[in-house]
């Protein structure tokens, strides 16, 4: 028996924003409170997975960002695949509650 998927991420209790910057994209998962978060780089992309949110972070929505050309939900939990361009440097951090992902330009 499969679970059951989880319910979408409200407002309040994520916003997402995108930004595009000199040289680089940026991602950030505004969380209300603190979420565990796990990478996982793969061929087409990158892997983002809240284990622990309680809710499934909407894919629809976000808006494209410098070198990130797509964002897919993941799953039947709170994951996301990033797709990002080609080259694209990656570099994650937090910020309080805040997840943020840079995506740097190719080095030339």
């Amino acid at each position: 028996m499969l679970p059951a998927p989880l319910p979408s991420c409200g407002p309040d209790r994520l916003r997402i924003r995108t930004g595009s910057h000199d040289g680089h994209g940026r991602i950030v998962f505004d969380w209300s409170g603190p979420v565990a978060y796990r990478l996982t780089p793969g061929v087409e992309g990158l892997g983002i997975a809240f284990p622990d949110a309680g809710c499934r972070p909407a894919a629809n929505g976000i808006r494209p960002a410098r070198n990130l050309r797509g964002v897919e939900a993941e799953g039947q939990g709170a994951a996301l695949v990033l797709r990002v361009a080609a080259g694209a440097q990656l570099r994650d951090f937090r910020l309080g509650n805040r997840v943020v992902i840079d995506l740097a330009d190719p080095a030339r």
